[in-house]
């Protein structure tokens, strides 16, 4: 076969590939879109709902307070308005940070006070967390997995390992403060 015919037939087998993919993500966009159409059309009906139930609150003599959102229900309820304004949400404040993480600074003067001439294993490790933070009940897992950090964050150097029957072994030693 001729290189041109070769570089043709790949040129085209491309471009079918690029019009399949792009015809697949135009379906996937229009499917989102309706969805997100439908979602709003379902939140201005509840919006609406909530307004017209505040609206015989207040006519029965309890008179709830009218929130912005109830506000901007009303004015979508009503024909012909454009697309309602949502206020934001206040966000749920961040997760607190894993126990590990809150004694790190302790965990890491004891290593250093403790360790720094001697080695020693994952299990030494996880006896030193559970006695920093005795209500924390740490697990192997967790000890092996902050002693990896602590190796990333050079503040843990790798004495020695070796592979055993039930897996990888490794000694640690702490580093020095300066280096």
């Amino acid at each position: 076969m001729d290189p041109r015919d070769k570089v043709a037939l790949k040129q085209l087998a491309l471009s079918n590939a690029l019009a399949s993919k792009k015809a697949k993500v135009e379906a996937r966009r229009e499917k989102i879109l309706n969805e997100v159409n439908r979602l709003v059309a379902e939140q201005r009906a509840i919006d609406a709902k909530m307004a017209a139930l505040d609206e015989v609150i207040r006519a029965r003599g309890h008179g709830p307070a009218v929130s912005a959102r109830t506000a901007e229900a009303m004015a979508a309820a009503e024909p012909g308005a454009g697309p309602a304004v949502v206020a934001e949400r206040p966000r749920p404040p961040p997760p607190p940070p894993p126990p590990e993480a809150a004694i790190r600074d302790r965990l890491t003067a004891a290593l250093r006070e403790k360790y720094l001439e001697a080695d020693f294993g994952i299990q030494d490790f996880l006896d030193l967390m559970n006695s920093l933070a005795p209500e924390a009940h740490f697990k192997f897992e967790t000890a092996w997995r902050v002693c990896n950090d602590l190796v990333g964050r050079r503040v843990l150097k790798v004495a020695s390992q070796r592979m055993t029957e039930k897996g990888l072994v490794r000694r640690f030693k702490a580093v020095k403060s300066g280096g």
